[in-house]
């Protein structure tokens, strides 16, 4: 279950599109009013520049929804990456708390990265740097707690919560 994915069926369709299907299909058509100002960026980009860009390039739009499209896929293919990580990285429990594979968390940080924030539900956290190599060491991020040991990793939630909710 994804958080924060929205769902944008009507992006690849004009407004006039969308006014003109809604006219056929005589369905009510809504407009935010905070859509007929310049006060925000979007409203700028769209009223401004993009007649700009149409201009000067009519395949623009194209070509953007392309790129999207491409954009999307690999966004896809990392994800069946990063859950192929997971699985080989997160080993487990070990004294209720969540064993990983220091290798793994040390080649690949933007998976490390993206699991800590999965696991703590933050956006905003920043993974610790895993060192090469030594043990003993206990990193800190937010309210929990890296456990460095010579193979791998202990993460300790001083949150509370329980870690086997993630299996």
């Amino acid at each position: 279950d994804k958080t924060n994915e929205l769902a944008r069926p009507l992006l690849g369709f004009t407004k006039e599109e969308i006014r003109s299907y809604a006219r056929s299909a005589q369905l009510p058509f809504l407009e935010d009013r905070s859509n007929d100002t310049d006060a925000y960026l979007r409203n700028r980009i769209r009223n401004h520049i993009v007649p700009l860009v149409m201009a000067e390039s009519p395949v623009w739009k194209e070509q953007l929804d392309r790129m999207q499209e491409e954009l999307s896929a690999l966004r896809q293919r990392d994800d069946r990456s990063f859950e192929r990580w997971k699985s080989d990285a997160v080993k487990g429990l070990e004294s209720g708390h969540i064993r990983l594979d220091r290798s793994l968390c040390f080649e690949h940080p933007h998976y490390f990265s993206r699991w800590i924030r999965e696991y703590t539900g933050s956006h905003t956290l920043k993974a610790p740097r895993i060192p090469s190599s030594g043990s003993g060491q206990q990193l800190e991020f937010g309210s929990h707690r890296l456990q460095v040991e010579r193979d791998h990793l202990l993460c300790v939630s001083d949150a509370g919560g329980s870690p086997e909710e993630l299996f």
